[in-house]
C-alpha cells in the first residue's frame, strides 16, 4: 500500500468499510504508513485527531468518511 487508508475503531482499528454495520463504517483515524496486517494483528502509527490531510493521498474516501474524520478534527483538503 502506498497511500494512506482511513481506519475505523471497534475495539481496535480496522479498515474503513462504508457498507458495513459492525462499526467499521465509521472512519476514526488514518493509517500513517503502510502495514501488513493481512495474516495477524499488528501495531502501527495512526493520525487520530487534529490534522490536515490531502485528499490525494487517501484511498477509499467518501463523504461519510470525510464527515466522521472531521468530527475527530481531521480535515481533508
Amino acid at each position: 500500500l502506498r497511500r494512506q487508508r482511513q481506519m475505523c475503531k471497534e475495539t481496535e482499528y480496522t479498515e474503513y468499510t462504508p457498507a458495513a454495520s459492525n462499526g467499521s463504517q465509521n472512519a476514526a483515524a488514518i493509517l500513517y504508513a503502510p502495514v501488513d496486517a493481512s495474516t495477524e494483528d499488528t501495531t502501527s502509527a495512526i493520525i487520530a485527531r487534529d490534522a490536515e490531510i490531502s485528499e490525494e493521498i487517501l484511498t477509499g474516501l467518501d463523504a461519510g468518511a470525510i464527515t466522521k474524520l472531521s468530527d475527530k478534527g481531521i480535515i481533508v483538503r
